[in-house]
């Protein structure tokens, strides 16, 4: 959990302008590996691990929100908690349902394990993001 909070900070530095020598120097490491710890954190903030799925395309403010908040939550993980025996056709259609195309195969209870599992009221998690 450290190394998360330092790459947050050496991500937040290089979004204020330092350079990577600056970086370096504040953390006593070097250039190189601030472009490590930059290239995880930005893997961890732009991607939901395991699927190559860019949190971005999520439509939901609350579950986007969600995987903001939860950089080690994989789209299997939350997969699991919302259907419980998950199969690779559940992770298809979560992602799917994630990204606006909606069909009849996600159901209203999965629909209502996702605001559980989110910890949020549906008109939260569902509200649409500015995208």
């Amino acid at each position: 959990m450290r190394h998360l909070e330092e790459n947050k900070k050496i991500y937040e530095m290089l979004q204020n302008g330092a350079t990577y020598q600056e970086i370096g120097d504040s953390f006593g490491i070097s250039k190189q590996a601030v472009h490590n710890r930059i290239t995880f954190y930005k893997r961890k903030l732009e991607g939901i691990r395991g699927h190559g799925f860019n949190i971005e395309s999520i439509v939901y403010k609350g579950i986007y929100d969600y995987f903001k908040e939860h950089l080690n939550e994989s789209l299997h993980s939350l997969c699991r908690k919302v259907y419980q025996r998950p199969n690779n056709s559940s992770i298809v259609k979560l992602r799917e349902f994630l990204k606006g195309k909606h069909d009849s195969i996600f159901k209203i209870e999965q629909i209502k394990r996702l605001c559980e599992v989110i910890g949020k009221p549906f008109e939260e998690v569902f509200e649409r993001r500015d995208t």
